[in-house]
């Protein structure tokens, strides 16, 4: 399977508060925590929430279609159509691999902090 193949998951129950043009991603660690995240957590030595945040208009867009059943080849699709005019001398091709270095970026962040976020 490649990587345009892929269809992106994210678990429900990340918090999401779009303000100001942001989108701010936050989930409760005592929410389905394993028991070492839950003895971590009554150490105090991992903060109970994890949070993130996404700032420009096209990772936002990109987060917003995340739903479980779009590939990330259509992901980038959409990007591209979307955002074309932004993207003036940048072809499909370009568009596809930035989206897929979004990924793994969410992925690194997400793997760390959240654990919950991932490829089918």
């Amino acid at each position: 399977m490649t990587a345009l193949e892929k269809i992106p998951i994210k678990f429900s129950d990340f918090e999401v508060e779009k303000k100001d043009g942001n989108l701010y991603i936050m989930r409760d660690r005592k929410k389905n925590a394993t028991t070492s995240t839950r003895i971590l957590l009554k150490l105090r030595l991992l903060p109970r929430f994890s949070k993130f945040d996404i700032e420009d208009d096209v990772g936002i867009f990109v987060w917003e279609r995340i739903n479980g059943s779009r590939t990330v080849g259509k992901i980038s699709e959409e990007v591209f159509e979307k955002f074309s005019k932004k993207f003036e001398d940048t072809d499909l091709n370009q568009v596809t691999q930035w989206t897929i270095k979004f990924f793994k970026i969410l992925i690194d962040i997400t793997a760390n902090t959240f654990e919950g976020f991932y490829y089918i």
